[in-house]
């Protein structure tokens, strides 16, 4: 299943646990709709900072890690096709 729908899409680089600096384009999972999340409810104990949201270009659900950010976190609204 696929949505292809307008969505709050955000920008941000944060350094990896590795030490390398990367740069996602990411949808926040609580602006997803409940069709999609719904099929990946796996709850998942991540630590203060960490976020699971979907990763636009990869299309995949990554983790963001807030503790390392670089900057700030820009967001523009565009038409993703999110894969479920």
């Amino acid at each position: 299943m696929s949505i292809t729908q307008h969505f709050p899409v955000y920008t941000g680089t944060f350094t990896t646990q590795k030490g390398e600096k990367r740069t996602m384009n990411f949808i926040k999972t609580n602006d997803l709709p409940s069709s999609i999340t719904s099929l990946h409810s796996r709850v998942r104990k991540l630590q203060p900072g960490f976020e699971t949201v979907y990763d636009v270009d990869k299309g995949q659900y990554r983790t963001f890690n807030y503790n390392t950010l670089i900057g700030s976190i820009t967001m523009s609204r565009r038409n993703v096709t999110v894969q479920g």
